[in-house]
């Protein structure tokens, strides 16, 4: 099993409990840990426990958030310190809905599918549920159950 596929497996509830709370295609929030932090082996993931190279604003500081220094575009940045890689993914969704600078890419947020294949209605649904509800109709449900939670 290859170094990102270890880190998928591994970090995988973290990213789909965001995907249903924030819409965040699991995929994306995987890929972007796999690469921000070197597979979850970065000094950065494993001290801060901070997956995706978030910075610590004065505003995280000044509401008794944690950091942690490290040179990055300079030496001695302040990078977002956490109590658990959850915490991190939490972080992770709420910077990318809240931020103005993504403001572009957020028509995606929640992501919706037009969906009408078999056995699904056709509406737009949040792509959580699309999967939800695709997996109660599966014939392999119990495989969809013990793999997303559902």
């Amino acid at each position: 099993m290859s170094k990102n596929q270890q880190y998928a497996e591994q970090y995988a509830d973290f990213a789909m409990e965001q995907m249903r709370k924030y819409g965040i295609p699991a995929s994306v929030t995987l890929a972007q840990g796999i690469l921000e932090s070197s597979n979850g082996q970065s000094r950065l993931a494993l001290n801060e426990n901070n997956h995706f190279g978030i910075k610590a604003t004065p505003r995280w500081i000044a509401q008794g958030g944690k950091y942690g220094l490290y040179t990055d575009d300079k030496p001695n940045e302040k990078f977002c310190s956490y109590d658990s890689v959850g915490d991190s993914y939490e972080h992770h969704s709420r910077f990318l809905v809240e931020n103005k600078r993504y403001e572009d890419v957020s028509p995606w947020l929640p992501m919706t599918i037009r969906v009408g294949r078999k056995g699904l209605p056709r509406q737009d649904m949040p792509a959580a549920a699309i999967m939800q509800e695709a997996c109660k109709k599966s014939s392999r449900s119990t495989d969809c159950r013990s793999t997303t939670g559902w």
